[in-house]
């Protein structure tokens, strides 16, 4: 099993990436390029040991690029999204049956894994944003 994408939007420097991996990716540059803000967005999505209050962003967590006249990006209802694509995990039933309900393609078997930082669409009144975790193509 090994990660084969990470597509990250609007969370921090990354306005909006796509890697494609290979099993040999090694990922470089030079100070505040985005480093560790990448790997922080694959936590959000994979590191199991994170609270609740941890995956709660921050307005400051969005691209700054969004800002509105307030410099509040969530007063506009935007959100912050990170997905994980996992490939080569065919002959691990276990994890197979796992994330069944994340598969994209079925070949080679892919798997998608998303984070989604978006305003509750439940709540009517103000602005309320949640996290999301969820697996597959669908958002809903």
């Amino acid at each position: 099993m090994r990660l084969s994408r990470i597509v990250v939007k609007n969370f921090r420097n990354l306005v909006n990436i796509d890697v494609p991996l290979t099993r040999h990716t090694v990922i470089v540059g030079e100070n505040r390029s985005g480093k560790s803000n990448l790997l922080h967005a694959m936590r959000l999505v994979l590191d199991n040991t994170i609270s609740g209050d941890q995956r709660r962003l921050r307005p400051e967590d969005f691209w700054e690029g969004l800002a509105t006249a307030d410099a509040d990006p969530t007063s506009s209802g935007e959100s912050i999204e990170v997905s994980l694509e996992v490939t080569d995990f065919e002959d691990e039933a276990s994890v197979v049956a796992t994330l069944g309900d994340a598969l994209v393609t079925g070949k080679p078997l892919t798997a998608r894994l998303t984070y989604r930082w978006e305003p509750d669409p439940l709540v009517d009144e103000d602005v309320v944003y949640r996290a999301r975790l969820y697996g597959g193509a669908d958002d809903q």
